[in-house]
């Protein structure tokens, strides 16, 4: 006895298979009309929303241009119009040695950019302005701190240098002359 081998695709195994990602949730469902008496058991004829768990397919987008898009294609009629319009190298070395000595051709640059610099003057814009003003307020506040313990530092300096040391000095006590009795200089006295 021999076998043969034969694939039979059952159309009702792929729509298992659709089946199977597709549930029925009654919790969806419309409530169903008061009116109607078509219950059996407490179940309702009404048809149940369906929910889908499959995936849905990536929609693809054909984003292709034209080649022209990417490749220019000229007519023989622009490409000779080019031809005529080009220079070629021949041309541009056999006007290589011919030097024409007019001012008025050429330009150099840094002198030109250097005589427009002077002339064009724009106003400073509103934030850096006021970082000016404010690094201005700073500068003068640090200045004034630093002169400030320059004077603490030269003060000291002059103390330490005017500061005699030592202990008490003894001195000789000026004996006072005794007074004698003075001649009253009023009457009254």
């Amino acid at each position: 006895m021999e076998f043969e081998e034969v694939e039979i695709e059952d159309v009702d195994e792929k729509a298992k298979e659709a089946d199977d990602y597709e549930f029925e949730f009654p919790l969806f469902a419309s409530a169903p009309p008061k009116d109607s008496n078509d219950e059996t058991r407490g179940r309702t004829t009404e048809p149940v929303m369906k929910v889908s768990l499959r995936e849905r397919s990536e929609e693809r987008i054909k984003n292709d241009r034209p080649t022209s898009y990417y490749f220019a294609v000229y007519t023989e009629e622009e490409k000779r119009r080019f031809e005529q319009a080009a220079i070629t190298t021949e041309i541009l070395f056999k006007h290589e040695v011919i030097v024409d000595h007019q001012p008025w051709k050429c330009i150099n640059l840094t002198e030109y950019n250097a005589k427009i610099k002077p002339k064009k003057h724009t106003r400073a814009g509103k934030k850096k302005r006021q970082a000016k003003i404010e690094g201005r307020k700073r500068r003068e506040e640090r200045n004034l701190v630093k002169k400030k313990l320059e004077e603490e530092a030269q003060a000291r300096l002059l103390k330490k240098k005017l500061h005699k040391r030592g202990g008490k000095k003894h001195k000789k006590k000026e004996e006072k002359p005794k007074q004698e009795k003075q001649m009253p200089r009023f009457r009254t006295e």
